[in-house]
């Protein structure tokens, strides 16, 4: 299954000097959803992760404004694209006012996921409860970045707890309303090379499973986080609460950046520096937390740009002209992203002649996002483009952000049509 999907991080808080953060909003995709959804259909992709603006949604508990959403949801069938539903994406509503550590807040996310999956049982089977839950409680429990800006490790423990638990009321309240749901569970994937000595007892590539182990109830007395966590404020309660009630995951999403999944821990400043993961940690990715689980596996993001040429310590070469464009491959802006998606095909083929399921990948995103730094920034959103897409931003002369085809979506186009991937 190819698939691809918009950046959809809706956090609609604000403090002084902030500004809130509608990925929908910033690129134009609410007055431009239908030419989105008809551009990812034109390139042939089966299916696409969605997200729902639950704040918008959702203006305030029991009350929901489906209008929009039926539009999306009906013309996601018409064009033959399946939605993989994204629920919750790092924010949640402004009445919610201590978000995530709101108290009744598992409650409450159960009670909006139950009310889509009832809206639309007869349209959607995929659903993703929340996008990354350990990079979430990194950014609102320890990076103090988003609600309810925690900054240390005990807030990282009360976010992770409080999300994972309605990861789970989350599914339940799914499978209640649409009992062939399939739970699409997504996380970053995370890798760090040491280079100090000693190397610390506990890995950070462990750190990022602490979500996972923690929803699959894998995190018993002789966990290598245990110890940590526990020191953090994750009780023995919480730990009996997760056994008894652990997920059940369909699919395991696994979103990996060959540019930003992989970093090197150096001896002296700055400490972190990021390392070219490429394919070599993405197969292992798949390889390892296919072992782990026991589930299939889904590239649920994968991505990069030509900014990340930078880091590839390597030489690539632009794919040959007429690989997706007949312009030049030097006029080409997305040249180092062509050359990405050979590797991808590449690597995806050869995992799958392993026999290991891993049943799709998707091309994260569909359009050039906006940066998370608009978030603290001044000025206009041009300013914070990212691009990555597989059709660039471009201000146009009404004033109106635009969507312009790269070549890299001729290419994929071509992958697709042609089965390239075994």
């Amino acid at each position: 299954m190819w698939a691809t999907g918009l950046e959809d991080t809706f956090i609609p808080q604000s403090r002084p000097g902030q500004r809130p953060i509608d990925e929908y909003e910033l690129i134009g995709h609410y007055d431009a959803w239908r030419e989105d959804i008809d551009l990812a259909a034109t390139i042939g992709f089966d299916a696409i992760r969605y997200g729902i603006p639950w704040y918008r949604i959702q203006p305030a508990r029991g009350r929901f404004d489906w209008e929009w959403t039926d539009r999306v949801i009906g013309h996601l069938a018409e064009r033959g694209l399946e939605p993989i539903l994204d629920l919750v994406h790092y924010g949640t509503p402004l009445w919610l006012l201590d978000g995530f550590l709101d108290p009744d807040y598992p409650a409450i996310v159960a009670e909006y996921a139950g009310a889509v999956a009832r809206r639309y049982a007869g349209a959607v089977r995929c659903y993703t409860p929340v996008n990354e839950p350990h990079v979430t409680a990194l950014v609102c429990g320890r990076a103090g970045q988003w609600p309810p800006y925690g900054r240390d490790d005990a807030g990282y423990v009360a976010v992770a707890r409080a999300v994972c638990r309605g990861v789970i009321e989350t599914a339940r309240a799914v499978r209640a309303e649409a009992p062939g749901a399939v739970i699409v569970h997504v996380e970053g994937t995370g890798y760090w090379i040491d280079d100090r000595v000693p190397t610390p007892p506990v890995s950070d590539d462990e750190r990022c499973l602490a979500t996972l182990e923690l929803l699959t109830g894998r995190l018993t007395d002789d966990h290598p986080l245990r110890p940590e966590l526990s020191a953090a404020g994750l009780t023995d309660a919480d730990l009996d609460w997760f056994a008894v009630h652990r997920l059940g995951i369909d699919v395991l999403g696994l979103n990996y950046y060959p540019d930003g999944s992989v970093h090197r821990r150096i001896a002296g400043p700055p400490e972190l520096v990021p390392h070219w993961g490429g394919t070599d940690y993405l197969g292992r990715a798949v390889r390892e937390l296919h072992a782990r689980y026991g589930v299939p596996i889904f590239i649920s993001e994968t991505g990069c740009n030509e900014l990340s040429s930078g880091r590839f310590d390597g030489p690539w070469l632009p794919p040959p002209e007429g690989s997706g464009t007949d312009a030049a491959a030097g006029a080409d802006p997305s040249a180092f992203r062509r050359w990405w998606l050979e590797q991808l095909v590449t690597e995806i083929s050869a995992i799958r002649s392993e026999g290991l399921p891993l049943v799709g990948c998707t091309w994260w995103p569909l359009i050039d996002a906006v940066s998370w730094a608009y978030f603290a920034g001044q000025g206009p959103v041009d300013g914070y483009i990212e691009p990555g897409g597989l059709h660039a931003l471009r201000r146009g002369a009404d004033g109106g952000l635009g969507r312009e085809a790269l070549p890299i979506a001729d290419r994929l186009r071509e992958v697709i049509a042609e089965g390239l991937v075994a």
